[in-house]
């Protein structure tokens, strides 16, 4: 069976992302899901005429129901959707990855290689707590925002 809206088969394996492109206002981020790697994917949407600037993916996880876990991301920030019928949300990366994190966690069973965000992810703290960021990590930060820039 496949699901209507995103006409992935029910049940299917794959990946939840989120991405951001620069042609969009600050602080809005896509959040979807694929059956291919989410770099993949990002090369697809910038292919669009629609598509004036590239996307970038920012963090994905490996889920063995990519509908569910869309729709579970999709439910969660349905306050913060910017337009119903898009998948774009004005939500921070940091709630978004932590609330994917959150949902893939008793599926994610194969190690995925990192999207550029994830190693900036890996230190905090599991419980949802905030945290500084250290001199190094803020380093890492500037020289990331430059690469993606």
């Amino acid at each position: 069976m496949i699901d209507p809206i995103s006409r992935i088969p029910l049940k299917s394996p794959g990946y939840c992302y989120l991405m951001r492109n620069e042609a969009m206002k600050e602080g809005i981020l896509k959040i979807g899901a694929s059956t291919c790697l989410p770099e993949e994917r990002a090369k697809q949407l910038t292919a669009s005429t629609s598509s004036a600037l590239p996307f970038v993916v920012l963090y994905s996880r490996a889920t063995n129901d990519v509908n569910a876990t869309e729709a579970a991301m999709h439910s969660a920030f349905a306050a913060q959707r910017v337009n119903e019928g898009r998948e774009y949300f004005r939500v921070s990366l940091y709630e978004a990855a932590r609330t994917l994190d959150s949902l893939c966690a008793d599926t994610f069973s194969r190690f995925d290689p990192p999207t550029p965000m994830a190693e900036l992810f890996a230190s905090f703290p599991d419980d949802g707590t905030g945290r500084s960021l250290t001199v190094e990590e803020q380093i890492a930060c500037l020289q990331l925002a430059a690469k993606l820039a």
